[in-house]
């Protein structure tokens, strides 16, 4: 495949030189001069082009080096130089992102319903590891997951009634173990809250007649 994409290339550069001759054989020694000029220009505006990149507001960036690998130097707001066709930028959003996560917990004849909304970003001094570990995405896929099994962990050994009363003391565990997983993967959590809690209580009620059994549930909702 190699060879034959350095085959077509040697077929292309032959073609372009042989019709540039044909071309250049008919003109007179200033139109020559004129051409070479703008294909000049055009030369030096392709690699200027390819020498800078923009970094935009809210954003850094780590640039990649086909020789080198990822470069260690982060990249803040504005214009910067590069090496044309060998280093290869890549933009990473640091802004706060807001995530939520939805459980369900509950024993017999009660459940509780609550959503955690986590504000995080990306560290800005450990882009170039999290760019070779995770890659430009790397806080939609880490915060969800480890949201997840923070909450879980944290509330599968609470009872009822510790999840009901003790919520500011379960939010500081969660926000805790979520600031801890979050700088193994250089990701800052900077805030964590319980946006939603509902409590839903079940009361059965058995009526028996002589055709059939029946069972009404009544379930009632509090917003706390």
């Amino acid at each position: 495949m190699e060879l034959h994409c350095k085959d077509s290339m040697n077929l292309k550069l032959a073609f372009f030189r042989t019709s540039l001759q044909k071309t250049t054989s008919n003109m007179s020694t200033r139109q020559r001069g004129v051409l070479y000029s703008v294909l000049g220009a055009g030369v030096v505006g392709g690699l200027l082009y390819q020498s800078v990149f923009n970094v935009p507001s809210g954003h850094r960036a780590v640039i990649f080096n086909r020789f080198i690998g990822v470069k260690q130097e982060v990249y803040p707001e504005g214009i910067h130089f590069k090496m044309p066709f060998v280093e290869h930028p890549t933009l990473f959003d640091v802004k706060l992102q807001p995530f939520t996560e939805h459980l369900r917990l509950g024993e017999y004849g009660s459940e509780i319903d609550f959503s955690v909304r986590v504000l995080a970003r990306l560290s800005t001094k450990d882009l170039p590891t999290t760019y070779k570990l995770l890659g430009p995405n790397a806080l939609n896929v880490v915060v969800p997951p480890i949201t997840h099994e923070a909450c879980k962990s944290i509330t599968e050994n609470k009872t009822f009634d510790q999840l009901v009363t003790q919520r500011l003391d379960i939010r500081k565990e969660i926000r805790d173990s979520l600031e801890k997983r979050g700088k193994e993967f250089g990701i800052d959590v900077v805030d964590v809250a319980i946006v939603s809690f509902v409590v839903a209580l079940t009361i059965f009620r058995f009526q028996f007649s002589e055709k059939s059994n029946s069972a009404c549930r009544l379930v009632l909702y509090k917003s706390l």
